[in-house]
């Protein structure tokens, strides 16, 4: 990574911080990097359609990358490429250009959810998601789940224990195990439906 990279994220990430402690957020950033189209509607009606990545998210906007700029205030439609769902947001940063060409952006969702349609999610997020929660054990999150538990059929599955693997869900590294053609799931996470 190029040094004025790296100066520039730091700056980024001071200028979050300073932020934080002046107006503290709504609901809890996580690092969630994902790959987003940005549509924006451009002066005269035209349409656009911008690659962008996500750096950090939260129930009530994103921290992300894209390789153009539009005015501050613009009216975004976010889509998420690995959930499929969208949400209008507005344009809310933008910081200086970096030395690849990618110009770091926040823009803040007209209604907060969580639309990243993660499963660990913060325990500020709560008001602002479906289904129910429960608090891992071996960390400091919350795991959203569907509304009902799984009827459990992996007792016959052949399970496998994994030393040093992490756990798709929560990353935690105790009790993981995968169990045939499935992602590594710790004992607790495997219990509710992905």
């Amino acid at each position: 990574m190029p040094e004025g990279d790296k100066k520039n994220i730091a700056m980024v990430n001071t200028m979050t911080m300073t932020m934080t402690a002046i107006h503290p957020r709504r609901t809890e950033r996580i690092t969630l990097r994902r790959n987003v189209q940005l549509v924006f509607r451009g002066s005269h009606g035209r349409v656009d359609s911008v690659p962008a990545a996500t750096y950090s998210v939260s129930c009530h906007g994103a921290g992300l990358y894209a390789q153009h700029d539009y005015p501050m205030g613009s009216e975004v439609f976010v889509i998420d490429s690995q959930s499929g769902v969208g949400a209008w947001a507005r344009l809310v940063w933008e910081g200086k250009q970096m030395n690849d060409g990618r110009i770091p952006l926040g823009v803040e969702f007209q209604h907060p959810a969580n639309y990243w349609k993660t499963r660990l999610v913060p325990p500020s997020w709560l008001p602002f998601v479906c289904g129910r929660s429960y608090s891992h054990p071996s960390i400091d999150r919350v795991v959203v789940v569907g509304k009902t538990k799984p009827e459990s059929n992996s007792a016959d599955a052949p399970t496998l224990a994994l030393v040093g693997e992490s756990c798709r869900c929560c990353g935690t590294v105790v009790e993981v195990s995968r169990v045939a053609n499935q992602e590594p799931l710790c004992r607790v996470c495997r219990q509710w439906p992905g």
